[in-house]
């Protein structure tokens, strides 16, 4: 039973990612259009907290194993916070692809902490596997380390250290709740703090708003909120050290996407590493179900 939780877990971590990796695609059509990173920002955590308020209103039991853990639930919300301001705002001081492969640090980070949180062993193999698939990464996203301002590689920090914070909160939360109850419950908590950082912020984009900005603009929305519930669902699957390699596809789906959408052209390195993040993936799932040794310890 143990092994078909997880491997769901796993199922919906992938599923997850074809989701969030669309997000960076849409927020830039939108700010091509006339949309500021920021108002992405605000309007998925505004559409999350209001759309999804009557159902969380009739999920009251949920709502009762929220109050029961305030301190994951502030934990979650911080680390969402942060991943959502730490990646805008790094890219202002630093490349892109620089801060991305900072962040997709996460799950080498959860790796590392499961040990001590989650009670895990944590083998060779499997920071053998974590590595392969940031070294994938890597290659695919090709940074450039001639803009090293210490401010961008900071927020990118803090939006890695978040994301993996994400990973082990919402494990602690997803256990005893539904996905779109506790989304509802993280994003009403930090709705405050990015209409007040919307407010500090000055308009960056350069274009008038037309309606392809606001198509991707609700594009965003629609996409995040099923990344969230998906990444939400697979932790109350499975642990956080079990499906986190599954979310390195996530910058593979968000280049693919980019092609498609932006008319990116995928170079011969980020084919390369595409191929290595599969592998690593292929082999953090043949991992799971063949080492007992990554079962909890407890």
């Amino acid at each position: 039973m143990k092994s078909q939780s997880t491997l769901r877990g796993m199922g919906l971590a992938l599923c997850a990612t074809l989701f969030y990796g669309q997000v960076p695609v849409l927020a830039r059509l939108a700010f091509l259009h006339g949309v500021d990173g920021i108002a992405v920002v605000l309007a998925r955590t505004a559409f999350i907290a209001c759309v999804l308020a009557p159902m969380a209103f009739a999920a009251r039991g949920d709502l009762a194993v929220l109050r029961a853990r305030p301190g994951a639930l502030a934990l979650q919300g911080l680390a969402t916070l942060a991943v959502s301001t730490g990646i805008i705002l790094s890219v202002q001081f630093i490349p892109a692809s620089l801060a991305v492969m900072i962040f997709f640090s996460a799950p080498l980070i959860v790796l590392l902490a499961a040990p001590v949180v989650e009670g895990t062993r944590l083998t060779p193999a499997r920071l053998a596997i974590g590595a392969l698939g940031f070294s994938g990464l890597a290659i695919a996203l090709g940074p450039s380390f001639q803009s090293l301002d210490p401010r961008g590689l900071g927020l990118a920090a803090m939006a890695a250290c978040g994301y993996a914070l994400q990973f082990f909160s919402g494990r602690k939360l997803a256990e005893g709740l539904r996905p779109l109850p506790l989304a509802w419950a993280v994003h009403a908590v930090i709705l405050p703090p990015v209409l007040l950082f919307y407010g500090l912020m000055g308009k960056a984009a350069q274009t008038p708003l037309d309606a392809t900005g606001l198509a991707g603009l609700f594009a965003v929305c629609a996409v995040y909120v099923l990344g969230y519930s998906l990444h939400m669902a697979s932790l109350r699957q499975a642990d956080a050290s079990k499906v986190v390699m599954f979310f390195n596809f996530e910058p593979v789906v968000t280049m693919a996407t980019a092609t498609l959408l932006l008319g990116e052209q995928l170079t011969a390195a980020q084919v390369t590493g595409f191929a290595i993040v599969l592998s690593a993936l292929l082999l953090s799932g043949w991992a799971a179900g063949k080492h007992p040794a990554l079962q909890p310890t407890a």
